[in-house]
């Protein structure tokens, strides 16, 4: 198949689209707080935003809609198939992929070889192939006021017509090869990670949802506890069919603070993953991604 996605010869002030950003709208992709951000501190440039709405997330979507409405600057266009995303690639001066957590991602690698100048998350193995070029970037979305700095010094570099260093990526074979590093680079961690891991579920009348978490765990590798505030539903019942330690509180002993704490000295692991039992993970491979930075 043709490959679209192996051009750069649009120059950065020549294109129309200020920023782009790329991939699903959901919390994990960390969209709604860009957006805000993004209205905030840069009203005046072009924004496109383009990618799948998420339909387990719709008070999400609802959220991420009531920010774009009226907004003049920032353009939702959706789904959009490969050769409109290199078209869009190809007239944008910025990609930012702000998310909590990617893999390699490859929308940076198509983006990069549009000309486009990347602004990834750090919680990647990007930086292991992109990390000596000055068109990648990598900053933590948990940290706004750094991307925005980045972004400032991006536009002003753009406006100087500074030549920016990019990485040689030719094929996808080459992008393969990338991938190739990061999963040696992956097997090692996991290799070495020596420390015990326990998730500790906070739940109340979850018996819609808690089993679509209990059913991806591997019991091999972590110890689950759950502290449930005296569900009236069938909770307790469905946990028990699992490997897990089950505290029931009365919801009157219930506390942010407090009831977490009680669970951590509980529970007694290295590493402690707290979830409440409407946070749904996509697979098994979320809690490998949560403890990866550590």
């Amino acid at each position: 198949e043709k490959n679209v996605f192996f051009n750069k010869n649009k120059p950065l002030l020549l294109r129309k689209i200020d920023i782009i950003i790329v991939g699903r709208i959901e919390p994990m992709k960390n969209t709604l707080n860009a957006v805000k951000f993004l209205k905030e501190h840069f009203s005046q440039k072009n924004i496109v935003i383009c990618g799948k709405e998420n339909p387990y997330y719709k008070s999400y979507m609802k959220l991420f809609f009531s920010e774009i409405d009226n907004c003049s600057q920032i353009k939702y266009i959706g789904e959009v198939n490969k050769n409109k995303l290199s078209s869009l690639l190809n007239d944008s001066k910025i990609l930012i992929l702000p998310s909590l957590n990617e893999v390699y991602p490859l929308v940076e690698i198509e983006s990069i070889n549009c000309g486009c100048i990347v602004v990834g998350t750090k919680y990647s193995a990007s930086d292991l192939c992109h990390k000596n070029y000055d068109s990648y970037f990598q900053c933590n979305p948990y940290d706004l006021e750094n991307i925005k700095r980045v972004l400032d010094k991006i536009f002003i570099q753009i406006n100087k017509k500074h030549r920016f260093n990019y990485p040689t990526i030719s094929s996808w074979d080459k992008v393969l090869n990338n991938l190739k590093i990061w999963i040696n680079y992956r097997d090692v961690f996991l290799k070495d990670f020596n420390k015990t891991v326990g998730i500790i579920l906070l739940t109340l009348n979850a018996e819609k949802s808690i089993e679509n978490i209990l059913r991806i765990i591997d019991y091999s590798k972590y110890k689950v506890l759950i502290i449930d505030s005296s569900s009236d539903d069938n909770t307790v019942e469905i946990c028990k069919k699992y490997n897990c330690q089950i505290i029931i509180i009365d919801r009157s002993e219930f506390n942010h603070g407090a009831t977490r704490e009680m669970g951590r000295n509980t529970i007694g692991t290295d590493v402690i993953i707290f979830m409440t039992h409407d946070a749904i993970p996509i697979n098994s491979k979320t809690f490998e991604y949560l403890i990866e930075p550590i």
